[in-house]
């Protein structure tokens, strides 16, 4: 079985979130808000191309909870969180 440490950031639900914009749960434990980057991709053919999100609102929920809106004028289909 793989076990996937907590550290690693996962995208827990995707919801609408008014006019204009998706809102991202993302789970990361033990990470900043400065510190989480979002990504997008049009598509998840061959060869992958991940774009980083740069006009987000990142805010910290509870600890480890991370609420990301992404604009849905620039939204990608497919998204994944990372820490550098």
């Amino acid at each position: 079985m793989r076990v996937i440490p907590s550290w690693v950031p996962r995208i827990d639900r995707i919801e609408k979130s008014g006019e204009g914009s998706i809102r991202l749960w993302v789970e990361a434990a033990g990470a900043e808000e400065s510190e989480l980057l979002v990504e997008g991709a049009e598509t998840l053919s061959a060869p992958i191309r991940w774009n980083t999100l740069d006009a987000l609102t990142v805010a910290g929920e509870e600890s480890g909870w991370f609420k990301v809106e992404v604009p849905t004028a620039s939204a990608p289909r497919y998204f994944r969180a990372r820490i550098p």
